[in-house]
Formats: C-alpha cells, sequence, structure tokens
C-alpha cells in the first residue's frame, strides 16, 4: 500500500513540475494569445470591416470605370480592391486607402 502512496505522489509532483515548465514557456493563457491575435491570421474585427468597405469601393469604382471607360479609376478601383490583402492594420489600411483616392482625384483633375 505504501509503494502505491508513493507512486501516486511522485506522479502528482511530476505532473505538477510538467505544469510549472509549461506556464514558464507560455506565460499566457492560450486564450489570450488567441484574443490577441485577432479574428483570422492577426486581423481585428476593425480591420476586417475597414477592408470590406474598402473592397466594396473599390469594386464600385471598378464598375465605374468599367462604364465610362476611364482607366485610372480602374487602376484605383484594382489598387483598393486588393489593398486590403496586403494591409492588415486597419490604421494603416485607413491611410493607404486615403492616400489612394487623393491620388485617383489628383490624376483625374490633371488629365481632365
Amino acid at each position: 500500500m505504501d509503494d502505491a502512496d508513493d507512486n501516486a505522489q511522485k506522479q502528482q509532483q511530476a505532473l505538477q513540475q510538467l505544469t510549472q515548465q509549461l506556464e514558464q514557456e507560455q506565460p499566457t493563457s492560450t486564450a489570450q494569445a488567441s484574443a490577441d491575435d485577432g479574428l483570422f491570421f492577426g486581423l481585428t474585427p476593425a480591420a476586417v470591416v475597414l477592408g470590406l468597405v474598402v473592397s466594396t469601393i473599390g469594386l464600385a469604382l471598378l464598375r465605374y470605370a468599367k462604364v465610362t471607360l476611364q482607366f485610372p479609376v480602374a487602376i484605383a478601383g484594382l489598387v483598393l480592391m486588393a489593398l486590403p490583402f496586403f494591409v492588415t492594420n486597419a490604421v494603416a489600411l485607413g491611410v493607404v486607402c486615403a492616400l489612394a483616392v487623393v491620388g485617383l482625384v489628383v490624376v483625374v483633375k490633371s488629365a481632365g
């Protein structure tokens, strides 16, 4: 009976040591780590929504360019549709989108 109690205590101690080692390797819990990573591939909800809005604006510009046959507008539409794939930060996406729209306005004003 004493051997069984000794084995149980050794297993308990080994389990505690293993648990401590794992906690030292990963200081945050898995729930916190997944919340910090964002929803999908490090994207935050704001970046997902902003990416959807920017892509929709790009699609609208591309359709408008197809009707009016304006090449710069088509390029801006394609750029806005592709931006969310390459820029995953919501703030950076907003800044780059604003720059693309300002660039489109400058190109169209200078051409017309």
